[in-house]
């Protein structure tokens, strides 16, 4: 993938994790904690949105390695420490 899909596919998968949010009144990273840890129901709806959020783990995943290929092509007043990369 390019790093300019990437970014498309995290711009879109956003949307869907806003519709989750709204619906259920809870950010994706604290649904996800939760239903890692077993303490929400399994259903449709939830499985769904664990996809999306699991997808877009994945995908930020693709752009830090991305991002590191291409750091030396932003004017950087300061050298960007390799933890940075790790983050997501």
């Amino acid at each position: 993938m390019t790093i300019d899909e990437v970014l498309k596919d995290i711009h879109a998968i956003h949307e869907h994790l806003q519709m989750f949010e709204e619906k259920y009144k809870l950010i994706s990273s604290d649904f996800y904690n939760l239903y890692k840890k077993n303490k929400l129901e399994e259903s449709h709806d939830f499985v769904e949105w664990l996809g999306f959020y699991e997808i877009l783990l994945d995908r930020k995943h693709e752009y830090r390695k991305l991002l590191k290929s291409r750091i030396l092509d932003y004017k950087l007043t300061s050298p960007v420490e390799e933890e940075f990369f790790q983050t997501i």
